[in-house]
């Protein structure tokens, strides 16, 4: 937990080039995490236990379709990398979903 309280803060005091770079792995890391599950509920733990690190790179709390549109007028990395984790999180369950239903067939 103290490496979100310290991204968060970098987040916030917009530290520069290092910590974007440490925004970037940690989203590394998060996303090779997702990655690796192999079921859909393995995704929902993953993207539980990093909810608050994810959430601070969306500090204004805008859905992903508005953070997007946003993105669009000013680039921002940790809004980037929170739309990568969050897009993907959705991409991963809706395929375990859909191999899963088609076991069921």
């Amino acid at each position: 937990m103290a490496a979100a309280k310290r991204l968060a803060r970098a987040a916030e005091e917009n530290l520069g080039e290092a910590a974007m770079s440490e925004v970037v792995q940690e989203a590394n890391r998060i996303k090779e995490r997702l990655r690796a599950c192999t079921t859909a509920e393995e995704v929902k733990q993953v993207s539980d236990d990093e909810r608050d690190l994810v959430m601070s790179w969306n500090p204004k709390g805008l859905k992903p379709q508005d953070l997007a549109k946003e993105l669009s007028k000013s680039p921002d990395t940790r809004a980037l990398m929170h739309l990568h984790i969050v897009y993907l999180k959705v991409f991963l369950i809706r395929g375990f979903e859909k191999r899963e239903q088609g076991r069921a067939a």
